[in-house]
């Protein structure tokens, strides 16, 4: 009867001795598997950003064809009566920029968008300070990175100048800055 207990408890060392041994084989097994998904997740999700991404439909616009449909929208209000536009004139200065090296000869003409109800003080004013405006748009023009000089849409320089304005003004009547007829050339 000894041996039988004897055996009994020989038999379930080796049973604990093989669970044991098969318990770090399932962690292993376990963990090779998270790896696996996480990889097969950061792959999933990759694709969907890098060669996906085209196709989203949440995209947002470039911020060109949006600055173009705001200007659209901007010339249908003057068009309409609900803006007006004030011309500052034409504008011939020379700009050096450091990090070219160079000095770039601009060119424009110049025009001050306002809201329709603010046109009669604009127009008051502007007749008794257009000089003052057309130094805060020289001003304004002078200080801007070279990007924004060579930008096609110049939508920093027209907030520049449109800010520019405003402060002069003394509030905030200006809606933007148009730029007709603008030209840069490199004088070397």
């Amino acid at each position: 009867m000894a041996a039988d207990d004897d055996r009994a408890d020989s038999d379930s060392a080796d049973q604990r001795g093989g669970e044991a041994a098969s318990k770090p084989r399932l962690v292993g097994m376990v963990r090779s598997f998270g790896w696996f998904l996480l990889v097969l997740a950061l792959s999933a999700a990759a694709h969907a950003l890098l060669i996906a991404g085209d196709r989203n439909p949440h995209k947002l616009e470039p911020f060109d064809e949006i600055a173009d449909r705001v200007e659209y929208q901007l010339g249908h209000a003057i068009s309409r009566g609900e803006m007006q536009e004030f011309e500052l004139g034409e504008f011939h200065t020379s700009v050096y920029r450091s990090d070219l090296d160079t000095t770039l000869r601009l060119e424009f003409r110049l025009s001050l968008i306002v809201k329709q109800q603010n046109a009669a003080a604009f127009d008051r004013m502007l007749s008794r300070s257009r000089h003052r405006l057309r130094d805060a748009a020289l001003t304004a023009v002078a200080r801007s990175a070279t990007h924004d000089l060579l930008d096609p849409t110049l939508r920093e320089l027209k907030a520049a100048v449109a800010e520019a304005a405003n402060d002069v003004c003394g509030h905030p009547v200006v809606v933007t800055a148009t730029f007709a007829d603008y030209s840069f050339v490199d004088q070397m």
